[in-house]
């Protein structure tokens, strides 16, 4: 099968990024809301991939020694 300009993109894991920030008083936001999607390919598991990015996600929320509180939730 020749190559094709989408088949790089059909072949692995492909994440998009879905941010907004939203507060009832501006300037300063309350609340800051991101969002991501990872779109999974055969041989990735759902449960590792999820274990995978709440560390990452974690890990730096914790480098920035922010005093806020973070989140972090899973839809499936």
């Amino acid at each position: 099968m020749p190559e094709t300009s989408a088949a790089p993109r059909t072949r692995g894991c492909s994440p998009t990024c879905h941010t907004a920030c939203h507060s009832p008083q501006p300037p300063v936001p309350t609340t800051c809301l991101g969002k991501f999607s990872l779109r999974l390919v055969p041989d990735m598991h759902p449960e590792r991939v999820e274990a995978a990015v709440r560390a990452h996600v974690e890990a730096e929320w914790a480098k920035l020694g922010s005093p806020n509180q973070m989140r972090l939730s899973v839809e499936k």
